[in-house]
């Protein structure tokens, strides 16, 4: 026989014992974290290409460069302020308490380095896996987005030593078949 519960202090024990706050509140700041990360990353590449092969016609190769580390800066800072996101979220909903201790469980999760010890209520256990799915993600998208960003810096590297040794260029030219 199917019995139906009404008591909402069942309900919310079957909720807690199969985790279901935590899947709720994980996907959701899953989904938060990645936008964010997306359109950051987006922005970030749009404008390093654009300005890029405006430096790479005008000759300024050392822009380039300096353009692409600032780039890479900016990716490092994006994962930081994510990990401040998630530690501020695990310290509103009441998990993990000070704030201090949610950023740095936070940040142990969201980089899948695990040294900061579960200290996550039962029932919330979850939001673990979710922390570093948003880690793992996002380090994978920032990686292939700085891959595609080196073809620009690569060529403004070759360009600068062809500056400084243009006695290369018959050997490149040579090796290329020119």
């Amino acid at each position: 026989m199917l019995t139906i519960i009404t008591d909402p202090n069942q309900l919310a024990a079957i909720a807690t014992h199969y985790d279901v706050p935590s899947y709720v509140f994980g996907l959701t700041m899953l989904i938060v974290i990645l936008v964010g990360h997306g359109i950051s990353l987006s922005r970030t590449a749009r404008r390093y290409n654009i300005t890029s092969q405006e430096y790479l016609a005008d000759g300024r190769y050392a822009a380039v460069m300096v353009l692409f580390y600032v780039c890479v800066l900016r990716m490092v800072i994006s994962h930081i302020f994510e990990i401040i996101i998630w530690g501020c979220a695990l310290f509103w909903m009441g998990l993990i308490s000070p704030v201090s201790n949610a950023v740095l469980f936070a940040g142990s999760t969201y980089t899948t380095l695990g040294f900061y010890s579960d200290v996550l209520p039962t029932g919330w256990k979850m939001t673990i896996i979710m922390i570093s799915f948003s880690g793992m993600f996002g380090f994978a998208w920032t990686t292939s987005t700085m891959m595609g960003m080196t073809k620009n810096f690569s060529i403004a590297q070759l360009q600068l030593h062809l500056r400084k040794h243009p006695e290369s260029k018959a050997k490149i030219d040579k090796l290329m078949g020119n």
